[in-house]
């Protein structure tokens, strides 16, 4: 018989797949990363650290990171590359300091404005009838075979070099998603990637929604690999998946709403929700519950027909019906609401 929905999935991760950067992505992140080690030395030498160039290292986090990417079609790109260099920080002690000199090396008055964000410097670039871009760039100080992770906004005076293990992270999603197994698990991240964006409208805001990472860890943590006469089951995988995250959830009686946390394998060890208020985190929960609730129906349904409108009601119409079932005399059958 084969797995429910094998054509609809198949078809469905076809379009909603991204594996590589756009030309207009590959450009713009190649052209800041020249600024950045053309310029940066010099912005540095200002405040007293001494780099050339060649002691500048970029290197992939996120959703692009060849062999592992779970990266989806979108309006809004977002691109992470992290800076490194040798830096003592018993030395140089304030890391806003270093975020500065990295914000005016991309900066250009009046035609790119970048951004000090907590964790990060962001460049944004906006456009109409093109995909609006972001890109990020952490920036690690390497001391004694540590990184640290620069954080803190500009003028916050909560600031400190973090401890962190960037490439232990890069190294646990490739096992993550190796062989065929990490294949399916790449997909159900995508499909939870789609569902987070049919699901959260404008009104959201980035912090008010759960991080990529979350989704991605949390559903490696819960995936176990499906297949149904040699085909790979991805409606009985998103199913355990689902359901394994709704189990992560924990309802607070005083509160009354469902709040969840989630620490990182590796150094800092940190919660991925520590942006996300208790609200926000109950809202995810009752948005979760309804995929979950669509995805048990497809399961349950006998039609795949059927099977596919509860599905496409979650993730849009990206996700394609299969053909009407036929009637005794040949035509298809009505449709009934049940609602």
């Amino acid at each position: 018989m084969g797995a429910k929905l094998y054509k609809q999935f198949k078809d469905f991760h076809d379009v909603i797949k991204l594996d590589k950067e756009s030309s207009q992505l590959k450009e713009k992140r190649e052209i800041l990363q020249s600024d950045i080690e053309s310029k940066l030395p010099k912005k540095l030498e200002d405040i007293g650290i001494e780099i050339c160039e060649s002691d500048l290292h970029f290197f992939d986090q996120g959703s692009y990171r060849q062999n592992v990417s779970t990266g989806i079609n979108s309006i809004t790109v977002d691109r992470d590359v992290a800076v490194e260099f040798d830096l003592d920080i018993t030395t140089f002690t304030d890391p806003r300091e270093v975020k500065k000199c990295v914000r005016d090396a991309l900066k250009i008055k009046k035609l790119r404005e970048p951004e000090i964000k907590e964790p990060c410097v962001t460049v944004e670039y906006l456009s109409k009838g093109e995909e609006n871009i972001h890109i990020d760039f952490p920036v690690y100080a390497i001391y004694n075979g540590t990184r640290y992770l620069a954080r803190g906004k500009e003028f916050s005076k909560l600031y400190e070099w973090e401890s962190c293990d960037p490439y232990g992270l890069n190294d646990f999603l490739d096992n993550l998603f190796a062989g065929d197994a990490g294949n399916q698990l790449r997909r159900i991240v995508r499909y939870l990637k789609k569902w987070k964006i049919e699901n959260y409208g404008e009104s959201f805001s980035k912090d008010q929604m759960p991080p990529s990472i979350s989704l991605t860890l949390m559903a490696g943590d819960v995936f176990v690999y499906q297949t149904n006469d040699g085909q790979d089951d991805d409606l009985a995988a998103l199913s355990i998946v689902v359901k394994g995250i709704m189990d992560k959830f924990q309802y607070d009686f005083f509160t009354e709403m469902n709040t969840i946390q989630y620490n990182l394998p590796v150094k800092p060890f940190s919660n991925v929700f520590y942006k996300m208020t208790d609200k926000y985190q109950d809202i995810f929960y009752k948005k979760l519950s309804n995929l979950c609730t669509k995805v048990q129906n497809a399961v349950d349904v006998s039609e795949e027909y059927e099977a596919a409108k509860f599905l496409q009601s979650v993730f849009g119409t990206d996700f394609e019906l299969p053909p009407k079932p036929q009637s005794k005399t040949g035509t298809a059958r009505k449709e009934y609401s049940y609602a």
